[in-house]
């Protein structure tokens, strides 16, 4: 296996040797591996156990993809569950998708108001095999808090109040926007999204 910046293929099989193959650091040389390991790894999910070790790392470091965990809602679900609840999603204007920074805050300030969650909830467009977007409402994501996931049993109360169909399940996803690995400082990528999303999505959770 080709490394980025002068790591080697031995401190890659100590740090992530472990993980099953389809979640493994691709290929750094070869061409098209980034977008093959992609295909391979949404084949894959979503899965209700995320591999321990794919947390970021302190400093400048290959960083793994970010991994959502949460419920999937196609952007119909997800624009008819704001309605409902008479929140603004206005188009980021790329491509007509929904502003999930803004939808992401007002939903938090609605929970809070109505004592229903108390710890951050996301809303994130993630990977899909189809062409239209697909979202999720994010509960837990490993940048924040590694493998960690709040219990399902714990949620009824935020699953009704969202109108997520009872059948279904949690999951982890990829994702959209940190969907590959890369070379980056992990501040980097908690400022980003504090940018994004305010000091309380960062924030660790166990």
């Amino acid at each position: 296996m080709s490394c980025p910046n002068g790591a080697s293929p031995d401190d890659y099989a100590q740090l992530y040797g472990h993980l099953p193959s389809h979640f493994q650091p691709h290929d750094f040389v070869q061409r098209s591996a980034r977008s093959n390991w992609r295909t391979t790894i949404q084949q894959a999910l979503p899965v209700s156990e995320l591999p321990h070790g794919l947390e970021l790392r302190r400093g400048l470091h290959n960083q793994p993809p970010r991994f959502d965990f949460g419920w999937k809602l196609s952007a119909e679900e997800l624009v008819s569950l704001a309605q409902r609840h008479g929140l603004t999603y206005g188009s980021t204007g790329i491509g007509g998708t929904i502003d999930t920074a803004r939808l992401s805050v007002l939903l938090n300030q609605l929970l809070e108001k109505e004592g229903i969650y108390t710890s951050y909830v996301r809303v994130d467009m993630i990977l899909s095999d189809g062409a239209a977007p697909t979202y999720s409402v994010t509960l837990a994501d490993n940048y924040r808090s590694g493998n960690w996931k709040p219990a399902a049993n714990s949620l009824d109360g935020l699953k009704r109040f969202l109108g997520v169909d009872a059948g279904r399940e949690l999951g982890w996803y990829l994702d959209q926007k940190w969907c590959n690995w890369h070379w980056k400082n992990a501040e980097d990528i908690v400022v980003a999204e504090e940018r994004n999303y305010g000091r309380r999505s960062t924030e660790q959770r166990r």
